[in-house]
């Protein structure tokens, strides 16, 4: 069993030296290389992210604008309708009064009630 184990281990460490040798051999950028491109990346990205950030809340920005001003203007609508509509009942209101048998404010002419 020791012999088996010791194999294994003497494979597995050849196997991962010819592994590292082989990525040395094979990178197209050296350590130093990679690592200051991959910093260059990075600070890239991190700027494209804050410019996209900034869109974005621009884009908030003027849709709560635009939410605002229809809201206003939705509400001055709603007043003027119902405006309108009381104009019109107060005036129905005062058309039936009219046509009533009697005026109001006039002595004795109040319609008759039966008990």
């Amino acid at each position: 069993m020791a012999v088996m184990s010791r194999d294994f281990w003497m494979g597995f460490l050849l196997g991962a030296a010819g592994g590292f040798v082989a990525a040395l051999l094979t990178a197209p950028e050296s350590g130093e290389r990679t690592r200051q491109s991959l910093m260059e990346r990075s600070i890239e990205l991190k700027g494209r992210a804050g410019e996209i950030g900034g869109q974005a809340q621009r884009m908030a920005g003027g849709i709560g604008q635009k939410a605002a001003e229809t809201i206003e203007q939705e509400r001055a609508r709603a007043a003027q309708t119902l405006q309108q509509e009381k104009d019109r009942i107060q005036g129905a209101i005062s058309e039936a009064a009219s046509k009533m048998p009697w005026q109001a404010g006039e002595a004795g002419t109040q319609p008759r009630t039966t008990a």
